[in-house]
């Protein structure tokens, strides 16, 4: 998994860290969505929720710099 913690960066090496944490929660809901095997039940709501946290925090720091309108477009990509 990438990076969590990052660099108050502007423009687009900070979106692209915003858009590979939102990849990666998809992924990890795929994953979970799809697991069949019991034993890895566990690791796949781990996974998921790991990623969703990374992700909305990302999300956090950004709303709180000059990257808000442009997350607006990952936030409607989201739902």
């Amino acid at each position: 998994m990438g990076r969590l913690f990052v660099n108050r960066q502007r423009g687009g090496d900070y979106l692209d860290t915003v858009r590979q944490a939102l990849a990666a929660y998809r992924d990890a809901q795929n994953y979970f969505e799809n697991v069949t095997n019991p034993d890895l039940v566990d690791y796949a709501i781990y996974d998921m929720e790991a990623a969703r946290k990374r992700y909305v925090y990302l999300l956090k720091m950004a709303r709180q710099g000059q990257e808000v309108i442009e997350l607006r477009e990952l936030e409607q990509e989201a739902e």
